[in-house]
This record gives C-alpha cells, sequence and structure tokens, in this order.
C-alpha cells in the first residue's frame, strides 16, 4: 500500500487490514463547534460527532474520496457514531507510520458541541497524515522492553500490532460556591443520606483531588483479523473538607477500570463487518450522553469526595456488544451504573438496544429500546412504591448537519417513556430540538 499524489491507492490484502483502518477514515467538511482541545484519556467511551483525515504532501492538503471512505469502515470501529477508544486509535497511527511514504502521523481531539449544550460528551477527531515520497520507512517497535529502553517510559511496548502502556490520570479542583442550591439545601435535599449538612445560605469552599494509575493494551492475535484489549486501573479520590453535601472530609479508593474485550474487522464475505465487543467496568455513553452520559456527581458524593470533578466516570458493571455493516450499527448493552454505599445497593440496571444509520456525511438516525431489567429500585407514590423494574423507554433521534452546505444543523430526539405498575401507570413523553 502506498500514497500517490491526491490519490490513495491500496493494495487488497488482508494483512493491510489495520492500515486501511485508519486511511480510508471520513473526511468531510464540517461545521461542527470546534472548541479547546481535550486529553484522550479523558475521553474513552465520548460519542464520537465527526472524523476529519488531513493528508499533508508538499503543503496541499488531500480529500479522502467516498469509496475509501467505505473501505475504511470494513477494516475499523473508528467513525462518526461510534466511541471513543484510545487503543484502537493509537494502533491504527501505528500501522500508518509503517509506509515507506509516511513522515508522521498523529491525531488531536476536541470537544465538539454542535448546540446541544453536552459540552465534553462528544468529540471531533482529527487525524493528520503527512506524506514525503523519498522518506524511507523506519521500525515502529518502541517501548522500555525494547533497545529503546528506558526513554520510552511510560510506553511498555509498541509495534504495528500491539500497544501495552502505563497512565497515570489526575486532577485538582478548588470550588467557591456561593449560596449553593439557592441557599435551600435541606428543602432540596430532603431523604438524600448523602446531605448530612446541605449549603444554606453563605459559601462553602473545598478542593478535590484524584489520582489514577493504570496499564492498557491491545494486540493482534496470530494472522486474524481479531485484536484482543482491556485496561486495567486503581482510583483514588478525596476531598479536604466540607462541599455542598457532606461534612468533613474523605478519601476512597477502588477499581476503576477493569474491563477486555476483542475486536474482529473485515468479517464476512465482503469484509465489510466489523464486530466489538466488551464487558467489565467500563465507560459507557449513548450517543451524546442525553439520557446515558459518563458523568454523574451522583457515583463521586458523600465518602468519594469528588462531587464536582466527577473522577469516577465507569460503570460498575457494563457489558457491549456491537455490529457495524456498511453504514449501519446494531447494538446492544446492559449497564448497572456505581452505587455509594454498599449496605444500600439496589443494583439497578438497564438492557439497552439501538439500530443506527450514519451516512457519514450529514445524517445520522437511528433508535433506541431502553428496559430496566433488574433491581429493587421504586418510584415513590401518594399510597406506597412501584417498582422500576419493567420501565421501558423509546428513544428515536434525527441529526442532520451542514444542511444544503449552509453549515446550519437540526437534531431532534424524543423520548417516549412508559411504567407499569400494578396502582398506576406513569408516562411521559420529552423533545428535545436544536438548530
Amino acid at each position: 500500500m502506498f500514497f500517490s499524489g491526491k490519490h490513495i491507492i491500496f493494495q487488497n490484502t488482508v494483512g493491510k487490514a489495520l492500515l486501511l483502518c485508519l486511511l480510508f477514515c471520513a473526511f468531510q467538511t464540517s461545521f461542527s463547534q470546534e472548541t479547546q482541545k481535550i486529553n484522550p484519556e479523558f475521553a474513552s467511551g465520548n460519542f464520537i460527532d465527526e472524523v476529519r483525515i488531513i493528508i499533508l504532501e508538499n503543503d496541499l492538503e488531500t480529500v479522502l474520496s467516498e469509496d475509501e471512505m467505505e473501505n475504511f469502515y470494513k477494516a475499523f470501529f473508528i467513525k462518526p457514531g461510534s466511541t471513543f477508544n484510545p487503543l484502537l486509535t493509537d494502533l491504527a497511527l501505528n500501522r500508518i507510520k509503517e509506509e515507506k511514504n509516511v513522515t508522521s502521523a498523529q491525531y488531536e481531539l476536541f470537544e465538539s458541541a454542535t448546540g446541544t449544550g453536552t459540552l465534553g460528551r462528544s468529540v471531533l477527531l482529527k487525524i493528520f497524515v503527512t506524506l514525503n515520497e523519498f522518506k524511507e520507512g523506519s521500525p515502529t517497535k518502541k517501548g522500555f522492553l525494547t533497545k529503546k529502553g528506558a526513554k520510552d517510559f511510560p510506553l511498555i511496548y509498541e509495534s504495528s500490532q500491539a500497544q501495552f502502556k502505563l497512565f497515570l490520570n489526575g486532577g485538582l479542583g478548588l470550588y467557591n460556591d456561593v449560596d449553593p442550591l439557592f441557599a435551600q439545601g435541606k428543602a432540596f435535599t430532603q431523604g438524600n443520606p448523602i446531605a448530612d449538612l446541605p449549603a444554606e445560605k453563605g459559601t462553602r469552599f473545598w478542593a478535590e483531588a484524584f489520582l489514577e494509575p493504570g496499564i492498557s493494551g491491545i494486540t493482534k492475535l496470530g494472522n486474524s483479523n481479531i485484536y484482543a484489549y482491556g485496561e486495567i486501573s486503581a482510583l483514588a479520590s478525596a476531598r479536604n473538607t466540607t462541599d455542598i453535601y457532606s461534612s468533613g472530609s474523605a478519601a476512597f479508593i477502588d477499581f476503576e477500570r477493569l474491563y477486555g474485550g476483542f475486536l474482529v474487522t473485515g468479517f464476512g464475505k465482503n469484509k465489510d463487518i466489523t464486530i466489538n465487543a466488551n464487558y467489565g467496568r467500563n465507560f459507557f455513553q449513548l450517543n451524546d450522553g442525553f439520557l446515558f452520559s459518563r458523568y454523574s456527581g451522583s457515583s463521586n458524593a458523600g465518602p468519594r469526595g469528588s462531587v464536582y470533578l466527577s473522577s469516577r466516570t465507569t460503570f460498575q458493571k457494563n457489558a457491549n456488544f456491537s455490529v457495524q455493516w456498511k453504514k449501519f450499527r446494531l447494538s446492544g448493552h446492559f449497564v448497572e451504573p456505581q452505587e455509594l454505599f454498599k449496605d444500600k445497593q439496589q443494583n439497578i440496571n438497564y438492557a439497552i438496544g439501538t439500530f443506527n444509520f450514519n451516512n457519514n456525511k450529514n445524517l445520522d438516525t437511528g433508535i433506541s429500546y431502553i428496559q430496566t431489567s433488574g433491581g429493587t429500585g421504586k418510584y415513590a407514590v401518594p399510597d406506597g412504591s412501584v417498582n422500576k423494574k419493567g420501565m421501558y423507554l423509546i428513544n428515536p433521534k434525527l441529526w442532520l448537519t451542514n444542511i444544503a452546505d449552509t453549515g446550519l444543523f437540526f437534531k431532534i430526539r424524543i423520548r417516549f417513556s412508559i411504567t407499569y405498575g400494578r396502582r398506576y401507570e406513569l408516562s411521559c413523553v420529552v423533545r428535545r430540538f436544536w438548530v
């Protein structure tokens, strides 16, 4: 496989699957709102709103053709509408760097809001590939387990078919909240076991911090198109004094990431099917976080000391299975959120099924079915309570961007929710529009 002028020419070999994956990534002129750059380690599991590839050669930028984009989607699982995973993106870049005429390859992430008000929950992925016709390829094996030694730390080992690395994430926040909860803390927190000292009129000032060391890895299995991947990390969080809900200092440490999975590319007669599956303590976000988001203060409050910093973003249990065929994606998910108190676990979990169509240009549409599949949670009603188990929700969406090349976008999301109980039938319809 090689680059040639403004076009990219590919050899049809299975061994090039990962190399094809990134170079065929969709480059579309888009008008998404770009904001600040973000650290890829803090974006795992976020919704990919847009992907752009920028080919640089002799100070010229090359736009990939639609056929080249389709070849990419046959090979890998990086596309608008999927979720970002730095492991998969890093490995794809390594294959690109092997090419003799590739000088460099890198990517950057940006927050992409597109008017939804969910800043930081969806991302714009920009990939830069610089070409030089006369450059000879160089070995891509790196890491402190190779001849290069400790200078590659924290990279353990990296090649065109595998990557293992250590990582360390952390954060510090100082918060000064004047009249929080509208100076009516007791009224807003009645019955909340976390709120032993809710804020009233006045100022609350406190600090929160967290530290997360871990290891991640992905590797190709033999000569197949199957890749195994996973991550494990521990997270320690703390606050120094009273926040807007809870009194005193707090500190907590536990596993954060603890999951494994596999990716199959180029599956099927036409090699246009991609399968991705994983299970464990993992990140999950449905679309851009309207219903299921990575960020939740409720799983970081009280004894975990991170109510504003929201350092814990994985789900307690999370299983995902996705099948991508051309522009269609069918996925199933099982999610169980983290809960704060071991002696008060309700173990509420949800089963989700989604069918989605994304033309990789300006149309993203689909429908999700969500049901409370287990747990002991209940809704309070005037004469008692109603079990949450059995509640279901239907969530269709229609997203249009760059309408008629004007830069305008339109998003509509409708949520139908019905809960059946012995004494009550509850229902609601929620509509949200963005232009």
